[in-house]
């Protein structure tokens, strides 16, 4: 779903509850996100998106939402629903009666130029981390409109937002220096740099307030969480050493621009609780001595059984431990995260010195029960390429390995698992990556 049809679905979507979509500026796919506004947000016109939208989503507020599209080049991006969340509804109806019809839709509004200037110097004084970025923005649009219309504009919005003098006059200023002198840039910083220095100057009340304000606004994203769970897809990525997972999770990361994801690496031998890692402390200070003591005075039979009794042991312990992992996962996706997994408890299925804890065929059932990703991504790289570049690796183990994974992943449903072979080019496997996950994403399969 292109960025079109996401916006077109989002709209129809908002006008069943008789609210409405208007893009805040021109789209474009190249940057971080599409900012739009929706009408009525403190109606809590979120809910009906995060309850009945089709499009993938993400909330982490009830002011602060995302839904995705599949961009030209084959990646997801985010259209951020809520762009400059601290705004009142009422200058936003405000920009929906004065809008103008986007040029590649015209059932889509967009808002006009001396609105987008106006907001982004709103934005541009209000907001404490200085972006010259959005300085660029400002100076690049300023053209396009009239010096009075942008003062209106901006007067309306500090009037609605209960803006005091201050904050109106260096508004007021740095408009007359973008359209009174040719290079204003180095001013128009001073300018908010002094205004900084002014908002350090607060009072003891106005900052206890301030505070107040941030604690509450933590509190209220952290109980949203809690109501609303987003259900993000948790992807895990397999393969030998040396065929390109971990390459693969940081491209991944980086093109989905590091806010919408985090990796894990999982591996059984690294226990993640407190209690799994008593618990093994148990095992080893107490079963494993006691067998090598039994097998110093040369009682087989008890060191045999407790042998047995260790291993059962130490299996119940990387269970318990796993579904602790994966329970920490499932949080972190209703938080809001894409889940990328370097690994998956399967590959403690792989080696031949575990085999050992699988004769029991009651605990082989039990570890195979254990909850699957929502996406497997297979790297099916050839072994000589994998071999180039794991060099220390010994070149039949890591023949082992593969046929050992390949024999494990034929147990687990076809549509979970992605096959990607790792001697291709990096950006293709990327765009196929993002492709599937968007796709299983928008089909509700995860």
């Amino acid at each position: 779903m292109n960025l079109i049809d996401s916006l077109d679905i989002l709209k129809k979507d908002l006008e069943k509850i008789n609210e409405e979509i208007l893009l805040a500026k021109e789209p474009d796919e190249n940057a971080i996100d599409v900012d739009v506004f929706i009408t009525n947000r403190s109606k809590r016109s979120f809910s009906y998106i995060l309850k009945n939208s089709k499009i993938p989503k993400l909330f982490t507020s009830f002011n602060r939402g995302f839904v995705f599209y599949l961009s030209n080049k084959g990646l997801i991006k985010p259209i951020d629903l809520y762009d400059t969340s601290c705004l009142k509804d009422e200058i936003i109806d405000w920009f929906l009666i004065r809008s103008d019809k986007y040029y590649r839709n015209s059932k889509i509004k967009i808002l006009r130029e001396e609105d987008q200037l106006s907001t982004l110097l709103y934005k541009l004084i209000s907001k404490y981390k200085f972006k010259e970025e959005r300085l660029n923005r400002i100076l690049k649009l300023k053209n396009k409109c009239k010096k009075n219309l942008l003062r209106y504009s901006f007067n309306f919005i500090c009037s609605k937002q209960r803006k005091d003098e201050n904050f109106l006059e260096r508004g007021n200023k740095i408009i007359n220096l973008l359209y009174c002198k040719d290079n204003p840039e180095k001013e128009i910083i001073n300018l908010i740099k002094s205004f900084k220095q002014y908002k350090n100057k607060l009072t003891l009340l106005k900052k206890i307030e301030l505070r107040f304000n941030k604690i509450r606004n933590v509190y209220r994203a952290k109980k949203f969480l809690l109501t609303h769970k987003n259900r993000i897809p948790i992807i895990s990525f397999l393969g030998i050493d040396g065929a390109g997972k971990s390459t693969a999770i940081e491209k991944t990361i980086f093109s989905l621009n590091r806010k919408y994801s985090i990796s894990f690496r999982f591996e059984t031998k690294h226990k993640f609780s407190f209690t799994s890692k008593f618990l093994l402390k148990i095992n080893q200070f107490i079963l494993e001595r006691n067998i090598l003591f039994f097998r110093k005075i040369k009682l087989n039979i008890v060191s045999k059984l407790l042998k047995l009794i260790s291993n059962y042991f130490l299996i119940n312990i990387i269970i318990y431990d796993t579904y602790r992992k994966l329970y920490f996962f499932k949080k972190q996706s209703n938080n809001g995260y894409l889940v990328f997994i370097d690994r998956w408890w399967i590959d403690f299925l792989i080696p031949e010195k575990n085999q050992i804890h699988f004769k029991n065929k009651h605990i082989k059932k039990r570890f195979l029960k254990l909850p699957l990703a929502d996406l497997f991504i297979f790297f099916d790289t050839p072994l000589n390429i994998c071999i180039k570049r794991r060099t220390d690796e010994n070149p039949e183990t890591l023949k082992f390995k593969k046929k050992k994974l390949k024999y494990h992943l034929m147990a687990y449903p076809k549509e979970k698992i992605l096959t990607i072979d790792g001697s291709t080019n990096i950006n293709t496997n990327e765009k196929m990556i993002h492709k599937r996950i968007y796709n299983c994403w928008l089909q509700g399969k995860l």
